[in-house]
């Protein structure tokens, strides 16, 4: 008989247990609503990642006051006005005029880019991802660098007199310059 109220004594104990984890676990769910209803209430949307990560931190006051302020400090707080639409008149008028300065509009197309620039940036890519190991990627950009002078780049085209004088304009080896 003793052995008897042991086990159930301790089946009780665990059973007790087991509705305290429950009854914590409840509180916390019914805890979590409460605060998401009072922040919805507050005009916060707690759809976004930001929202959702000042929901779970927040531990102050439940009023709509309380939780505005720190959802502004967030930027989260749903605005009362829509912004205005931008008055482009000024800009279209301004193109219009740039356009019709010879018939046709301004061109789209960037300058073309450098030999020394092309090199540079294929360096980076071959560095990045093209698996090229740091010499490798540097012959390959000295090499691009020489033949943009071969077919005449004046950027890849060491000239001295032109040398001088930015460094001297610039303070870079002034004294070496002169």
């Amino acid at each position: 008989m003793a052995e008897e109220t042991e086990d159930t004594g301790t089946e009780d104990v665990s059973a007790l247990r087991k509705a305290a984890e429950d009854g914590r676990s409840a509180r916390a769910e019914a805890d979590l609503a409460r605060k998401e209803l009072a922040f919805v209430k507050a005009g916060v949307d707690t759809s976004t990642k930001p929202a959702q990560a000042l929901l779970n931190s927040y531990a102050g006051d439940l009023s709509a006051d309380a939780i505005q302020a720190e959802a502004r400090e967030w930027s989260l707080l749903k605005s009362d006005e829509a912004p205005a639409a931008p008055d482009y008149t000024e800009e279209a008028k301004a193109q219009e005029m740039r356009d019709g300065l010879d018939g046709s509009p301004a061109p789209d197309t960037q300058p073309e880019k450098s030999g020394v620039d092309k090199a540079f940036e294929q360096f980076k890519i071959d560095r990045e991802s093209g698996g090229y190991s740091q010499t490798d990627a540097t012959n390959r950009a000295i090499g691009g660098i020489i033949n943009a002078a071969r077919q005449g780049d004046p950027q890849a085209i060491f000239n001295r007199e032109r040398w001088e004088a930015e460094a001297a304009q610039h303070g870079h080896g002034a004294k070496w310059a002169k």
